[in-house]
């Protein structure tokens, strides 16, 4: 792998100009089709750096192996929207960036912005109530409702100042920006840790039930939600080890301007090979699909107005120092040529009002808007 200090390609050498910023950095690399990511760990103050030095990139995990880099995955594969390894050929910190100067042709894969259909506030209500219609019939137990707002950009819009931005109101989350040629921009967020490997010991969140407020005590709905996520992790770990896990919580957790409820399951003596296993288990869980998964992901093809696309996939560091930690892509948003696309999920179950889901994703969505303004 190689660094900002220790650069040795012969038809590439870094331009070590002090003052960089990542809005240069950005620019540069977009121009050129490198493909790139800023991101900040939750509760630390470094902003890293990956870049690639040519637009070539991996889509699937059998070119993946143990190469060091970031994982982008979609909410879905498929051959429109892969799964992308965007390798770690230069690590930065924001206070060692430098421009990777690219000199050798390379093949250039298209850029793809698709278009998304917004949903109305009609429209998501009857897909709530049609829901809780299929949990009535026995056939769901629980399914995510997304949907996406399209809002103008505004003129002094950069994604790279959007981030540093992000990553200044919200110190407890993971906060990224991941360019590639084939996806455009995404900007993002997110509470919720999908999965952390650092040698054989495993970790994960179970994330779900929203409120608007701290304190309080959660209701039956809410409950419910957490506890349906809480299983499955139980269920997909017992596939994988006999080992029972060391369980934190159930707790409550601020996430920008909403609470809520977490437990966090840690899994020791788990072979590190075992993390694609476990990943294609895991994912999607029923904080982002819903249960049983099949049936949900059917109804989810089926009737949401918009592809998700990348919100609610994962994404994250593989390999890098022997660690991986991979998270959910919510409270997150595409940027597109004059619209950014903003998305949001709810969690309906049998006790669910719609009008109050509603008011969920509009409250989630803020996380960025409210940033934006």
């Amino acid at each position: 792998m190689l660094t900002g200090k220790n650069i040795v390609l012969p038809e590439m050498a870094l331009a070590r100009n002090k003052g960089v910023s990542l809005q240069k950095f950005y620019d540069y690399c977009t121009e050129h089709q490198l493909a790139f990511v800023f991101y900040r760990l939750p509760g630390e103050k470094n902003i890293n750096i990956i870049c690639q030095h040519n637009s070539t990139l991996l889509k699937n995990e059998k070119q993946f192996g143990n190469i060091p880099g970031f994982v982008f995955a979609p909410f879905a594969a498929s051959a429109s929207c892969p799964k992308l390894l965007i390798r770690a050929d230069y690590t930065f910190t924001e206070d060692t960036i430098g421009l990777p100067i690219f000199q050798n042709a390379t093949t250039v894969v298209a850029k793809h912005l698709p278009s998304y259909s917004p949903t109305t506030k009609k429209e998501f209500l009857s897909l709530v109530q049609s829901i809780k219609e299929g949990i009535t019939k026995n056939q769901l137990r629980k399914v995510v409702a997304a949907r996406v707002r399209l809002v103008n950009k505004p003129s002094t819009f950069h994604p790279a100042l959007f981030f540093k931005k992000l990553c200044h109101a919200y110190p407890a989350a993971f906060v990224s920006l991941v360019y590639t040629p084939a996806t455009g921009t995404w900007v993002g967020a997110t509470p919720e840790m999908l999965l952390s490997v650092n040698g054989n010991e495993y970790s994960t969140h179970s994330l779900a039930g929203t409120r608007y407020t701290k304190n309080g005590k959660w209701g039956k709905k809410e409950e419910t939600e957490q506890q349906i996520v809480s299983d499955y992790i139980q269920t997909v770990f017992r596939k994988v080890t006999k080992v029972k896990p060391l369980v934190t919580g159930p707790e409550t957790v601020l996430a920008g301007n909403l609470a809520h409820i977490r437990t966090t399951f840690t899994f020791r003596g788990i072979a590190p090979f075992n993390r694609q296993k476990v990943l294609a288990l895991l994912h999607p869980t029923p904080a982002v699909a819903g249960i049983p998964k099949q049936k949900a992901l059917r109804f989810i093809r089926a009737n949401e107005r918009s592809p998700r696309n990348y919100y609610s996939g994962y994404l994250g560091i593989v390999n890098m120092n022997g660690k991986t930690k991979l998270f959910v892509n919510l409270r997150c948003m595409h940027v597109l040529h004059k619209k950014l696309a903003v998305f949001s999920g709810c969690g309906v179950t049998q006790d669910s009002v719609p009008e109050r889901e509603w008011k969920e994703t509009e409250m989630k969505m803020k996380t960025l808007l409210n940033v934006l303004r």
